[in-house]
């Protein structure tokens, strides 16, 4: 059911930033099952099936209706940033290092362009690419141990990056994937914090609730990127904050949960655990599906707190009671994966 947007917005400060209260987010679930992942898998399968094909009609389609319906999985994510995921994967073929870092690709690509030059996809997927294309080029390790004849090259791919998205941005910028693209290829620039602030600034207040530009802009909060845990857990209350209307506190713990890929333990080091605690119940009142308890659970435990893991166990084995929903061996991965695997859900 849409909701009515607010024609009335609050500046608030917060931390450092300008706060400005978000309307309502009029995003639904849109899904044949619960299953987040089977959902995310049916579109994917339909990217890796346009691009087979040659299909630049149903690419463009998937685009459109994904971005306009603001259609979620599930568990709360966008499709269209599911689609754009599978896009930017799928096109990158060659873009190893042990391929040369060749973007194979952009002759689909360019020909995509072509057959909808009034679609932003294609645009976006050609920048996304060039910029995975340069950081291949440069490799992901610290700065110290990048070549010195990569770094021209690194510069050259982000600079051709840049170029795609503002020669096309009339036509791209519509699709909020357009502002995570950027902050990717502004991150690598090193732009600067002021810099960067000023086009996240710009991608919140055309959509306020695309999980991907908070994601990207969190990460180049981390201390290899000179950030600090002090400045994520910031960042996380300026998105938890920027959805507020519609997402609580959920944000907070979204953003936490994106960048758990780090291996940096950035969750434990940083977050304020009632806070997150608080955000992951708004997350899950919201999104009450499998694929957010079972996360939830696992970094209850991983946080100490037992009791809450067994909040988000007990929704998945709602007849087991007491100790048993989990093990009293005090390692919390055991714990709570032989108690998903009871309830029929594989761990991750």
């Amino acid at each position: 059911m849409a909701r009515l947007v607010l024609s009335a917005f609050c500046l608030l400060l917060l931390s450092g930033y300008v706060v400005q209260a978000a309307p309502v987010d009029t995003g639904q679930v849109v899904a044949n099952s619960p299953d987040d992942e089977a959902e995310s898998e049916a579109i994917l399968e339909k990217v890796r099936a346009a691009i087979a094909k040659d299909d630049f009609t149903s690419l463009s389609a998937m685009e459109d209706d994904f971005r306009t319906s603001r259609a979620r999985t599930p568990s709360g994510l966008w499709k269209l940033a599911v689609f754009h995921s599978g896009a930017q994967a799928y096109l990158a073929e060659g873009l190893e290092r042990d391929s040369g870092c060749q973007y194979r690709k952009i002759q689909f690509v360019r020909r995509w362009a072509s057959a909808s030059p009034h679609n932003p996809g294609a645009f976006i997927t050609d920048a996304a690419l060039l910029w995975k294309q340069a950081w291949c080029i440069r490799g992901e390790g610290y700065a110290s141990t990048v070549a010195a004849h990569a770094w021209p090259e690194f510069a050259k791919g982000l600079a051709a990056a840049a170029r795609t998205l503002e020669r096309h941005r009339a036509t791209a910028s519509v699709d909020p994937e357009f502002y995570a693209v950027k902050i990717n290829v502004l991150g690598g620039q090193a732009v600067g914090k002021s810099a960067l602030q000023e086009v996240i600034e710009e991608a919140v207040a055309r959509e306020p609730y695309y999980h991907r530009t908070y994601f990207n802009a969190a990460f180049f909060r981390l201390p290899q990127w000179g950030g600090s845990y002090a400045e994520v857990e910031e960042f996380a209350r300026f998105a938890a904050e920027r959805t507020r209307t519609s997402e609580r506190s959920g944000f907070y713990a979204r953003v936490f949960w994106s960048l758990e890929e780090c291996g940096c333990n950035v969750t434990a080091r940083a977050a304020d655990w009632p806070t997150l605690r608080q955000a992951m119940r708004d997350v899950y009142d919201r999104y009450p599906v499998r694929w957010n308890a079972r996360y939830f659970a696992d970094l209850s435990c991983r946080m100490g707190d037992r009791d809450e893991s067994r909040r988000y166990l007990r929704t998945m084995q709602p007849d087991a009671t007491g100790k048993d929903m989990l093990p009293t061996v005090p390692t919390c991965d055991h714990d709570v994966s032989t108690a998903m695997q009871s309830a029929g859900t594989p761990p991750r």
